[in-house]
């Protein structure tokens, strides 16, 4: 112990000027979020300050710290003092702790209060997002540091990683995302903290850089290949309330069949079908949150050929719409004919609903977070905007304000996650709602999500050629 804190001393002597920067970014970064933490004018701190101030100061402060006793190599001045592995390794997890950790805790819990969160309340966020900061950014730029000697290999060996941390995450599930963001952040977390332990007790970085490649090699194939089908599964074994998915039919949505569309365009066809979900519970609505559709001509031909399903996310999901492309010559051949569509369909039951009456000043909506009628969007220029700001992760429950538009929907911040934080720089999230005129105040409308079901449809008897329409008609 008295070894541990003697090198954690000489660290925070000779790191002082950067330690000093980074606690007055953190300073900066926690004033900024409160003087704007009212909805009106309210700029959003990860494009505008936070980021890449915040990050570049931790992931300097980091490895410059791991690298004051480099481990690659043997000729490093410290090699020949009797340290012990387990007190340098101590050493550089206190520094973090103290000084990359701490800060943002403190960051954090600051800049929750100001925005009119109970602290009480948002202990399981405040831990959670140390736990993610710590698995997702620290101990990643820790290995990096541990495997290389200096800042040309350690900028080189970032990049990468950034390209493959970007390459996991793929296309985007929406609400599901967290999914594959955890797969992501538990192989990094693990691969990082077993490279960091390898590195202080051996020290034999060839092997180690080896497995470093070979881990980001899984991170990424890994993730890329989840089958939307797993997630959706997984997702409905955090259902609150059983339903029998054999009550539910997915079905061709005659009310709305002048939303069918068939648009030809060169060598690739554009196909829009509108469907009906039935059989719904009493008290509550269905969501859809993606689609995974084949098609199949009359002689058995299946589109797309390489069995692989077509896979689409409604703009709508509560009015939802299948979207599919298809090549020119299979259309060709099939669409004077009946085809089937056979699919899936993620849906995400909701009910619970909960009307609050929202104005211009802030006020809390269970499950949207602190919310208020904004006389302008600084994203958007001087446009009116509900706004609501939630703590440490996206909004748990679907939020629309029907008051203000008929399919006003604040769905691209919604998160089915179960955990109480997402990664982050800033503690808040911020979603809205643009308004086309200026309103004193709104009814916002909220729904809990109860179960989540995979439901297998068939839809016959289309004739896709009754469909067609030209571009002039699109317009």
């Amino acid at each position: 112990m008295r070894q541990t804190l003697h090198i954690f001393k000489k660290d925070v002597r000779c790191l002082r000027y950067e330690l000093l920067v980074t606690l007055l970014i953190v300073v900066a970064f926690t004033i900024w979020d409160m003087a704007h933490a009212q909805p009106v004018g309210r700029i959003l701190i990860m494009t505008q300050f936070g980021f890449p101030l915040l990050p570049i100061a931790g992931w300097i402060l980091v490895s410059r710290v791991i690298h004051a006793e480099a481990l690659p190599g043997d000729r490093q001045f410290w090699l020949t003092r009797p340290y012990a592995w387990k007190s340098l390794l101590g050493a550089k997890a206190l520094f973090i702790l103290v000084f990359v950790n701490l800060p943002k805790l403190g960051s954090d819990a600051i800049i929750i209060h100001s925005n009119g969160f109970s602290l009480e309340r948002e202990v399981p966020g405040l831990f959670w997002s140390q736990v993610l900061l710590t698995a997702a950014f620290v101990l990643p730029i820790a290995a990096l540091s541990a495997l290389t000697s200096g800042i040309v290999q350690l900028v080189s060996a970032t990049l990468v990683t950034l390209l493959g941390v970007g390459l996991a995450f793929g296309t985007g599930w929406g609400p599901l995302d967290w999914i594959r963001y955890s797969y992501v952040v538990i192989v990094l977390a693990l691969a990082a903290f077993a490279v960091v332990l390898w590195q202080y007790a051996r020290r034999r970085t060839w092997p180690a850089r080896f497995f470093a490649a070979a881990a980001g090699v899984f991170m990424v194939y890994g993730s890329v290949s989840i089958p939307l089908m797993t997630a959706v599964t997984l997702q409905s074994r955090f259902s609150k309330q059983p339903v029998d998915p054999s009550l539910l039919h997915v079905s061709f949505d005659a009310s709305r069949k002048s939303l069918a569309r068939v648009r030809i365009t060169g060598d690739s066809v554009q196909i829009q079908l509108p469907l009906e979900i039935t059989g719904v519970p009493d008290g509550m609505d269905a969501v859809v949150d993606g689609f995974s559709v084949s098609i199949v001509a009359p002689d058995g031909t299946v589109w797309p050929s390489n069995q692989i399903p077509l896979t689409s996310f409604p703009y709508q999901p509560y009015s939802p719409l299948i979207l599919a492309t298809v090549d020119s010559t299979f259309y060709g051949t099939v669409k004077d004919g009946p085809v089937r569509f056979r699919g899936s369909a993620y849906l995400t039951l909701v009910g619970n609903r909960r009307t609050d009456k929202v104005g211009k000043e802030p006020i809390t909506v269970l499950g949207a977070g602190v919310c208020a009628v904004a006389d302008h969007e600084p994203q958007y220029a001087a446009q009116p905007a509900i706004t609501c700001r939630y703590p440490f992760r996206s909004p748990p429950r679907m939020v629309s304000a029907p008051s203000a538009s008929e399919s006003s929907l604040f769905l691209e911040t919604v998160s089915y996650s179960p955990f109480a934080a997402e990664l982050s720089i800033s503690p808040i999230s911020t979603s809205f709602e643009v308004l086309s005129k200026p309103i004193s105040e709104a009814m916002v409308v909220t729904r809990e999500p109860f179960a989540h079901i995979l439901r297998e449809f068939e839809i016959t008897g289309l004739r896709l050629a009754d469909f067609e329409v030209q571009p002039d008609q699109l317009r």
